[in-house]
């Protein structure tokens, strides 16, 4: 006797025990039945999110080089304060990494511009804030190369904060319809 189980592609075959009863196949919870159409779906949800993430410190890179490019260039040719430097290497970091995010990363374009870049400013200031005053603690309490306490903080502040804030609050996906 064979048991068709509706919505999958099993059959059962039942048997048949010496005082008559029939042994049938025990009852699983839906779940545990049908876990293996759902995980090529849970696979490739997990892969996008290693991807968007792999991208976002791709992104981070890139802005951390032209934020460090800024400031050597800041304090070696044009003899700024290494606080200042920082500040002006945070500035342009964070424009290049606004604008990747923004196309590249979280493919956010169709929300409002003026919205996101509100929001990113507000998270920029955040970094900004950590990213001076980390150097500045580091570096004047410590003896410590500015360049050596940049990368520390940079480390520090990018996956700590940056990462976390701008995947939730600033190129967050509108869940709301209008």
């Amino acid at each position: 006797m064979r048991f068709h189980f509706p919505g999958s592609h099993r059959t059962f075959r039942a048997h048949r025990l010496a005082n008559g009863k029939v042994l049938r196949r025990p009852k699983v919870k839906w779940a545990q039945g049908c876990i293996h159409r759902f995980l090529p779906f849970l696979i490739y949800v997990k892969l996008y999110q290693m991807l968007t993430f792999l991208k976002a410190q791709t992104a981070s890179m890139t802005a951390t080089v032209v934020d460090f490019l800024v400031t050597v260039l800041a304090v070696e040719l044009l003899g700024a304060w290494y606080v200042l430097a920082t500040v002006l290497g945070t500035a342009s970091g964070g424009i290049t990494h606004f604008a990747l995010g923004r196309e590249w990363v979280f493919h956010a374009e169709d929300a409002s511009l003026l919205v996101q870049a509100s929001r990113y400013f507000i998270i920029w200031m955040g970094s900004l804030f950590l990213n001076a005053a980390g150097v500045f603690v580091i570096t004047h309490y410590s003896g410590v190369s500015y360049l050596i306490s940049k990368v520390i903080v940079s480390i520090l502040v990018g996956v700590g904060y940056n990462y976390l804030m701008q995947k939730k609050f600033v190129f967050k996906k509108d869940t709301t319809y209008s």
